[in-house]
C-alpha cells in the first residue's frame, strides 16, 4: 500500500454562511432512501446566487414518507411552497421535480452544529 505525505493542517476551514436569507438556484433534486430503509425523502441541493457566499452549497430535505392520515407524502407542504415560490402549479396531481431545476428562490437557512457532520447550513424554510 502506498504512503503520502500529507499535513492536515493545510486543509481549509470550510466557511458556512451564517443564518439567514439567501437568493438560491436549485441545482439538483435526488430522492434517497433514509438510513433506516423505512422510506424515502427528497435531498434539494440549492445553490446561493450572491454575496460572499455565492457558488456555496446547502441543501433541504423533504420526507416522502406516507402521512397516515391523508396517504400523501409527509413534505407535500414543504413541496407546495417551492411549487408557489416557482411560480408553478401548487395544486397540480403530481409534481415535477425536473421543473425546479435551474430556477431560483429565496430561502432561509439556520447555522446547524452536530457531532456527526459539525457546522452546516440547511434551507428551513422557502419563502
Amino acid at each position: 500500500m502506498p504512503k503520502i505525505p500529507v499535513d492536515f493542517a493545510k486543509v481549509p476551514a470550510i466557511e458556512v454562511p451564517p443564518s439567514g436569507i439567501y437568493e438560491v438556484r436549485i441545482t439538483g433534486v435526488e430522492e434517497k432512501d433514509k438510513k433506516d430503509g423505512t422510506s424515502t425523502y427528497l435531498n434539494v441541493e440549492y445553490t446561493i446566487e450572491d454575496g460572499p457566499y455565492a457558488g456555496k452549497k446547502t441543501w433541504g430535505i423533504i420526507s416522502l414518507a406516507v402521512n397516515p392520515d391523508n396517504g400523501q407524502p409527509k413534505g407535500l407542504f414543504s413541496m407546495q411552497r417551492i411549487q408557489k415560490a416557482l411560480g408553478l402549479s401548487a395544486d397540480p396531481s403530481e409534481v415535477d421535480t425536473d421543473e425546479w431545476l435551474g430556477q431560483t428562490l429565496r430561502v432561509q437557512l439556520e447555522k446547524e452544529t452536530s457531532e456527526e457532520y459539525g457546522d452546516k447550513a440547511s434551507v428551513k424554510k422557502v419563502l
